[in-house]
This record gives structure tokens, sequence and C-alpha cells, in this order.
């Protein structure tokens, strides 16, 4: 794995598990907050790589570098530390500036690339390019709608009216 993590591996209830040669390699940053969906009675444990709540584990085969925790019940409600500037997407997680290089505050979107967008576009980006493209379909079935329209009406006004020209002339001719 490499990357920035809270936990890059956390086993909260196993039972007859194995978790062996896990590696990490290349930049690799372990990050995380107490975040707002955290209860007062939620213990967050300290970001790290490989994490292990034995409370609810039987049985296991596991590296040696799994570190015990007391409660994984709030492993989840992490979030990133303030200061905006986090490894892939903004650089060192250890650089406490609070503007990530996107100039957007506490590396939010906007400025920047959002996790998985591809070439570095923005996902505010191309919602809009989205948005723009379904409204610009809409009204251009709209418009050929209404032209189709009207020339169907125009057709059945012009073979009713011819209808109604050529019953009154053969009713002229006849003697």
């Amino acid at each position: 794995m490499t990357g920035a993590f809270s936990y890059g591996i956390a086993i909260t209830s196993a039972k007859n598990f194995t978790v062996e040669n896990n590696v990490l390699f290349g930049n690799t940053s372990f990050i995380g907050a107490r975040g707002p969906n955290c209860t007062t009675f939620d213990t967050v444990p300290t970001p790290a790589a490989f994490v292990l709540d034995t409370n609810d584990t039987q049985t296991l085969t596991l590296q040696s570098d799994f570190q015990t925790i007391p409660d994984g019940a709030s492993l989840t409600c992490v979030l990133p530390p303030d200061g905006g500037d986090y490894w892939p997407f903004g650089g060192n997680p250890s650089n406490t500036s609070s503007t990530s290089p996107s100039g957007s505050p506490n590396g939010s979107p906007g400025g920047g690339s959002s996790p998985g967008s591809a070439g570095g576009h923005s996902s505010t980006g191309r919602s809009a390019a989205i948005a723009v493209g379904v409204i610009a379909g809409i009204l251009v079935i709209a418009i050929a709608t209404w032209f189709i329209r009207k020339r169907s009406l125009k057709r059945m006004e012009m073979q009713r009216h011819y209808n109604d020209t050529r019953g009154s002339f053969v009713k002229q001719t006849s003697f």
C-alpha cells in the first residue's frame, strides 16, 4: 500500500482469519483526527498502518506489525486533520500550511483535483458540464419537437384545404 490513510488495515471482528504479507512502500502517511460523527464516548485510535481490536476477534493469524487498540468502534468516524495539505492531493501531511496548492482552504473541492478525477479536472466542473449538456439536449429536443409539430399541423391544414376544394370542384362540374 502507498498513500495517505487513517488506517491501512483495521480488524475489529473476525474469526478464523489470516492477514499476512502486507507491506507499505513509497510515500505512505497515516493521518486522521476526531470527526463530527464521533460520540463523546468514542476512543479514536492513533492513525497507524495495521490495527487490531481484540475484543471481538478469535483465532487469527496475523503479520507481526499489528498494533492492538482498545476499541475499534470509532475507526470510521475519523476525518483528515486540520491543515488542508494532504499527500497525494496536496503535498506532504507534515506540511502545516492552512492552504493547499490549489488555493482553497482545507483542501476543499473547487480548486484542486478530487480523488479519482481524471486529468486533474475538478468534479465540480465535470458536474457543471453534465448539467449544461443535459439542459442543452432538452432544449434541442424541445425546439425540434416544436418545428416537427408546426410542419405537421401545416400539412394537415393543406390536406384539409385540398380535400375541401376537391369536393367543391367535383360538385360544380357535375350536371
